[in-house]
């Protein structure tokens, strides 16, 4: 079965959120350099951070849920949790 995941981040334009968004995905860059992220401008206040797999999407960090922005080595981390539940059920479903 082909990896058809992609990491989409979603940031609110109006307050300037693009370089928490840019931060966001170099960190994630930064140990998974062949991750495909996309920056997305999102509603108003939105900042988050999502996983889309095979017509899905799973949250991996949220602003509104959290009531703040990732802290250092969150978004990787918080990433490779979800990926790794993500990846578990799927092979569950197989």
């Amino acid at each position: 079965m082909e990896n058809k995941m992609k990491i989409v981040i979603k940031y609110c334009d109006t307050w300037n959120y693009l370089p928490n968004a840019q931060s966001a995905r170099d960190e994630i860059l930064s140990k998974h350099p062949k991750a495909e992220i996309d920056l997305v401008v999102g509603s108003n206040g939105q900042f988050d951070i999502i996983l889309e797999h095979y017509g899905n999407e799973t949250i991996v960090f949220s602003k509104e849920s959290s009531g703040r922005f990732p802290e250092s080595g969150e978004s990787v981390s918080s990433f490779e949790t979800t990926f790794l539940s993500v990846q578990q059920s799927l092979q569950q479903d197989d």
